[in-house]
């Protein structure tokens, strides 16, 4: 058996001959019994349980709750490029035309106030570069 934790056998039935050449032979990829799914690490997913209230406050309009939530996932650890990304995904939202024409006027204006807030407050965290292009500000 090669080291390898996926190997190439020649006529998936028969596992007694190796070939990695495939040349003129039925050959399948198997995979070792020796290897185990690696458990993803969760430093790199989006926390979601962090990131959606920070959606959520920021619709609702309200500032101090905008930056609240944006401190709480970072401490929490999401990654700042996450938290960007729902500021921008939101701030995008805002204005695209299906949802201005949906939403009063005042909701938008009101959202305005804790776009920037939690973009500054992302910032002041140094949990983003200040100079990467968003449309929250």
């Amino acid at each position: 058996m090669t080291s390898d934790p996926l190997e190439t056998r020649c006529c998936p039935t028969d596992s007694s001959r190796s070939d990695t050449t495939g040349a003129g032979a039925r050959c399948a990829t198997v995979e070792s019994p020796h290897r185990r799914a690696q458990p993803q690490k969760d430093v790199d997913r989006p926390k979601l349980e962090d990131l959606i209230p920070i959606a959520v406050v920021i619709a609702a309009g309200c500032e101090p709750c905008a930056e609240r939530m944006v401190r709480r996932a970072v401490e929490a650890g999401s990654a700042g490029r996450h938290v960007l990304r729902t500021i921008a995904i939101v701030a995008d939202l805002r204005e695209r035309e299906c949802f201005q024409t949906k939403i009063a006027p005042e909701v938008l204006e009101r959202m305005s106030g804790p776009l920037a807030r939690a973009r500054q407050t992302l910032d002041e965290l140094g949990g983003t570069d200040a100079s990467a292009p968003c449309s929250c500000t």
